[in-house]
């Protein structure tokens, strides 16, 4: 069956690099909210030092991922021409898309669903959700680590705030993992798992059905390559 590269080798590296620490962060970083609940993990850790070390150095690899997506495609994309961020910019389709989707779901229009490019707008939500709440992250993260050099000009009324944020934003980022990680690989339409961002590629008939104005375009030979 034939495939097509729909990420490349830097993408996929990213991805897991990003997926990893985003784990390592929750496993370490919850039981601070959660002490009753989740004491256990520190202490099988080695204590909250230790615990805290590893959730800074995961926050180390989370920044580089994103820092990486920003600087590397958002500068291929302005200096060098149509990349990866070209494609996942919201567009009038896109919004299009998902109220034609609510209707299709609800059965209030007899339409067919949307038709896909190689990013539907469900991925590119998840994408710039990913961004907004690593902004948030990386401030109110960088106020506990930093917190001494911080409360030399703000009042601990701030570091408090800054801790109830964080800690809030990190369940709503579980909700939204869980959620991406359903649509893609615990989805029934994708049994038994998707496979594509490990291997970068998508046999032509998935691409076909699921994003058929993807296809098109590749067929045309209007395709951004997978940088």
């Amino acid at each position: 069956m034939a495939e097509i590269r729909r990420f490349s080798i830097s993408q996929t590296a990213i991805h897991a690099l990003g997926a990893f620490s985003i784990l390592v962060l929750y496993i370490t970083g919850l039981p601070i909210t959660f002490p009753e609940q989740l004491g256990w993990i520190p202490a099988l850790l080695g204590g909250y030092p230790v615990t805290m070390l590893i959730h800074r150095i995961a926050a180390v690899g989370f920044i580089i991922a994103g820092v990486y997506l920003v600087v590397y495609h958002g500068l291929y994309d302005v200096f060098v021409g149509r990349s990866y961020f070209t494609d996942v910019w919201i567009k009038i389709k896109d919004i299009k898309d998902a109220i034609n989707d609510g209707k299709h779901i609800l059965r209030l229009s007899s339409d067919k669903p949307p038709r896909y490019g190689k990013y539907s707008w469900i991925a590119k939500a998840e994408f710039w959700s990913f961004f907004s709440e690593a902004a948030i992250f990386l401030v109110t993260g960088s106020i506990l680590w930093f917190s001494w050099q911080f409360l030399a000009f703000m009042p601990p009324q701030y570091l408090l705030t800054a801790r109830y944020i964080h800690a809030a934003f990190a369940v709503v980022s579980v909700c939204g993992v869980a959620f991406h990680s359903y649509m893609v690989h615990f989805n029934p339409e994708n049994f038994r798992i998707d496979r594509c961002i490990f291997t970068g590629f998508m046999p032509k008939d998935e691409i076909k059905e699921k994003y058929p104005q993807w296809y098109e375009d590749l067929e045309k030979g209007d395709e951004v390559a997978a940088e």
